[in-house]
C-alpha cells in the first residue's frame, strides 16, 4: 500500500477511535511518558540551575532533549515496526495518532460541567470546570464556570484536534510527536512565575511557534463550522479581526475569538489564578454573557469543527502526495 493511503487510513481510524473512547486512563499514554522526562529534567536542572542565564540555557536544552528525542524515537519505532510487518506499523501509527488527539475528553469534560449546572449542583459544576482551567474554581458564579469551559473549548480547539491533525498530516507520526512533546513542555514549564520564568521561556517560545499556523486554521475552522451550525460566520470575522491579538500569547485569542464571534458571546475578562487576579481583554465586548444554554451548541460547534479539521488534514496529505507525484 502507497504511504499516502497509510497515512490517510491512519489519520482516519485515529480520528474515529478518539471520538468513541476518548482517553482511558488505563492506557498507556505517549504524553503520560514525556510528561514524566520533563519532570524529572525540571528537577536536576532547577538543583543545579540559579542564575537566570543558566535557567534560560537550562530551558532550551530541555525543550532541545524532550522535543528532539521524542522524534527521534518515534522515527526509529515507525520503521522498526514497519519493518517487522505492515501491519504493526500501521496500528502503531494509528495508535499515535489516536494518543495525541484530545476531542472526546474535551467533549466529555464540557459535557460533565453541563450535566452539574442541569442538576443545579454549582459546587460540582466548579470542580469539574477546575480540571480544564488554570484558574481558580472555588468562588465562580455560574456565568464564569460557563465561560470558563467555553474558553477552554475554543481554545483546546487549537491544540487538542487541529494542531496535532495538522502535524500528522504534515509528516506522520514523528511530527506529531514532536508538536505534543513542545505543547506538553509549554503546559508543565511555560509559566512566567517565579519558578518557570526563565526555565520555560524556550518551550513558551517553541510551542508559540508550532502553534502559529494551526491556532489560525482553527479559526478558520470554528467560522467554517459556524455556518454550518447556523451561526453567524460575518460576525465572527468580525471579532476575529478585530480581537484576534488581545491575547499576551500570539496564537491563543485566535480559536477563542472565532468562537465567540460566532456564538456572539462575551469571553476574557478577570480571573484568579493561585489568589492572583489577572485580567484578560474582552473578545467580542458586546456579545452575551454566556449561559448554561450556550454549552450544547458550543459542543456541537466544536464536534463540526473538528471533523472540518479531519476532512482539512486529509486535502493536505492528498495534495502533498499529488505535488511529490506519489499517487500518480
Amino acid at each position: 500500500m502507497e504511504e499516502p493511503f497509510v497515512l490517510i487510513s491512519a489519520l482516519v481510524i485515529a480520528f474515529i477511535l478518539d471520538y468513541i473512547l476518548g482517553d482511558p486512563r488505563w492506557l498507556p499514554h505517549p504524553v503520560r511518558l514525556i510528561g514524566k522526562a520533563i519532570t524529572c529534567l525540571e528537577l536536576f536542572f532547577l538543583r543545579f540551575c540559579r542564575a537566570a542565564w543558566s535557567q534560560r540555557v537550562a530551558g532550551a536544552a530541555m525543550t532541545f532533549l524532550i522535543a528532539g528525542s521524542a522524534f527521534i524515537f518515534t522515527v526509529l519505532a515507525i520503521n522498526l515496526f514497519f519493518r517487522f510487518h505492515f501491519l504493526l506499523g500501521m496500528v502503531l501509527t494509528v495508535y499515535i495518532f489516536y494518543s495525541m488527539l484530545a476531542m472526546k475528553d474535551m467533549i466529555r469534560h464540557v459535557m460533565d460541567v453541563y450535566k452539574a449546572l442541569d442538576r443545579n449542583d454549582l459546587v460540582e459544576a466548579r470542580k469539574r470546570v477546575g480540571f480544564i482551567v488554570s484558574r481558580d474554581t472555588a468562588d465562580l458564579s455560574e456565568e464564569d464556570v460557563v465561560k470558563a469551559a467555553l474558553e477552554s473549548l475554543f481554545e483546546n480547539t487549537g491544540d487538542g484536534v487541529v494542531a496535532p491533525l495538522f502535524y500528522a498530516a504534515l509528516g506522520g507520526a514523528p511530527f506529531v510527536v514532536l508538536y505534543k512533546a513542545v505543547n506538553t513542555l509549554d503546559s508543565m514549564i511555560g509559566y512566567k512565575n517565579e519558578r518557570y520564568y526563565y526555565l520555560g521561556w524556550a518551550a513558551a517560545r517553541t510551542d508559540d511557534i508550532l502553534n502559529f499556523i494551526p491556532a489560525r486554521l482553527a479559526a478558520l475552522a470554528i467560522m467554517l463550522g459556524g455556518c454550518l451550525c447556523g451561526c453567524s460566520w460575518k460576525k465572527g470575522w468580525a471579532v476575529l479581526l478585530r480581537d484576534r491579538n488581545k491575547h499576551e500569547s500570539p496564537n491563543s485569542a485566535w480559536p477563542e475569538a472565532a468562537g465567540a464571534g460566532v456564538m456572539d458571546l462575551r469571553l476574557g475578562g478577570t480571573d484568579y489564578h493561585g489568589g492572583v487576579q489577572v485580567t484578560r481583554p474582552l473578545l467580542n465586548e458586546t456579545g452575551r454573557i454566556p449561559h448554561r444554554g450556550d454549552m450544547l451548541p458550543a459542543l456541537a460547534l466544536f464536534r463540526i469543527t473538528s471533523v472540518i479539521t479531519l476532512l482539512g488534514a486529509l486535502m493536505v496529505v492528498i495534495l502533498m502526495f499529488l505535488c511529490r507525484g506519489v499517487l500518480f
